[in-house]
């Protein structure tokens, strides 16, 4: 094989290396239909506990059973999580998703700005359930402390990533048909 059958042989594979994602794809579409179907599984535990505690006993933990509806939502947020990141990973090396007109994602930047957005709701609610299932209060100080630190992380990095593409968005404007480097 020549070096120019060689280099046409890796133009072809690199051009078409986007079909090389729908196996990832298909696996994120899979982890969110098993993460739905654990958190219908979750529910359905819940409601044997609560009957067994209303039937053994005269008083019910509020704080407990609200616990575990705040992992239900926690579970469904990771759901979403994975089928927000299964539906950009399309968009963005296999091709248009029709069905998702609200999600704006048009490049890696934006990817990693949805994910950040959804880490912090889900660190949010994972805190308020280890609020209501911790009897420590110093436990429960420092964990959210960590929770808030690593949230306030990301949403510095949110928002510089949205400078980012504003200035990149901006220096592409601005030098439309200039060709030095200084402007005064």
């Amino acid at each position: 094989m020549t070096y120019d059958q060689r280099k046409k042989v890796l133009r072809k594979l690199l051009m078409n290396i986007n079909w090389f994602v729908l196996p990832a794809v298909f696996v994120l579409y899979i982890s969110t239909a098993v993460l739905m179907l654990v958190g219908i599984f979750k529910l359905c535990q819940i409601f044997g506990e609560f009957y067994s505690e209303i039937k053994g006993s005269s008083t019910i933990d509020v704080n407990l059973i609200a616990a575990h509806f705040i992992s239900i939502i926690d579970i469904y947020l990771l759901a979403i999580v994975f089928y927000i990141f299964a539906v950009a990973i399309y968009k963005l090396f296999i091709g248009e998703f029709q069905s998702l007109k609200w999600l704006k994602i048009e490049n890696v930047d934006d990817l990693k700005s949805n994910i950040a957005k959804m880490t912090i709701l889900f660190l949010s609610t994972f805190l308020v359930q280890k609020i209501a299932e911790w009897k420590d209060p110093n436990v429960i100080l420092y964990f959210g402390f960590v929770i808030t630190v690593v949230c306030v992380m990301l949403i510095v990095f949110i928002r510089m990533l949205k400078n980012h593409s504003n200035n990149d968005s901006n220096s592409s404007n601005n030098n439309e048909g200039k060709n030095n480097r200084f402007h005064p």
